[in-house]
């Protein structure tokens, strides 16, 4: 079984994404697994589920989402569909340029 889930609190701005880019490189560098939740969002955090292992054998990125439901839950992104969303990516945007947009709150 896997380390210990390691929860980044996100601020807005450059140093969220920041800490967001770093816990990313130690899960594709030294297979940490990490959550990322928004600063001071204690629904958020309660909805990852600390106590309890996570259902991935792999190491994996946990984002909060609360889709149509209203209710926040935790996601479990592999790092083997992570990888391979980045090479789709890749393969696909090579000729291309492209923006991505983020809220600011």
């Amino acid at each position: 079984m896997m380390s210990a889930l390691n929860v980044i609190e996100v601020l807005p701005g450059e140093d969220g994404v920041l800490a967001a880019a770093k816990a990313m490189h130690q899960l594709f560098e030294a297979e940490e697994s990490c959550a990322l939740v928004r600063a001071g969002d204690a629904t958020a955090r309660s909805a990852l589920e600390l106590e309890r292992p996570l259902w991935t054998a792999e190491p994996c990125a946990v984002l909060v989402t609360s889709g149509s439901t209203v209710r926040p839950r935790a996601v479990e992104l592999p790092l083997s569909a992570l990888a391979a969303a980045a090479e789709q990516s890749a393969i696909f945007f090579r000729n291309r340029s492209w923006r991505i947009f983020l809220p600011n709150s």
